[in-house]
């Protein structure tokens, strides 16, 4: 090798160091540079779509808000009729109604109901549906069996916090 480079005359092995320095900077780049650049430009597309992913969650996080402050209008508004005719409206609608046995107003805020042979999770249903919908609370529960398979007979107190 030695001996071919000192064959060369000197316009000749400028020639080849400057054709080496071109290929030294080609393969620089092309191993080095432009994968940096690529992956580079995969972050940015990412970032890009992070963005986009943070505007829907702002817009959904404003729709939970509004959704929320119109559950908040519909209990109230559920709140403003007596707790009995809520209660008989409930049942009723649920299919519960002929399972109320007796039903005890304590009060404004307050009635005692017992239920004879109801589908333990009817009961357990309509109960959620009425803290979710309307915030009647449950202060007090007793659940007995009753004859029938998943059947149970049952004496609570229902309590609104207005």
């Amino acid at each position: 090798m030695k001996m071919w480079w000192q064959t060369l005359n000197a316009r000749e092995q400028t020639l080849v160091w400057v054709g080496s320095f071109a290929i030294l900077v080609t393969m620089l780049f092309l191993t080095v540079l432009e994968p940096i650049a690529q992956h580079r430009g995969r972050l940015e597309a990412e970032i890009r779509g992070g963005r986009v992913m943070l505007g829907k969650l702002r817009l959904l996080a404003e729709e939970a808000t509004r959704l929320r402050g119109h559950a908040a209008t519909t209990t109230k508004l559920g709140a403003s009729q007596s707790l009995l005719a809520l209660i008989n409206d409930s049942a009723k609608a649920g299919g519960l109604a002929e399972k109320i046995a007796r039903v005890v107003p304590n009060g404004e805020n307050e009635a005692s109901i017992t239920l004879d042979g109801i589908s333990f999770d009817l009961l357990i249903g309509w109960m959620i549906q009425l803290q979710e919908r309307f915030g009647v609370t449950t202060s007090h529960l007793v659940i007995d069996r009753s004859p029938g398979i998943g059947q149970v007979n049952a004496s609570l107190t229902f309590t609104t916090g207005v």
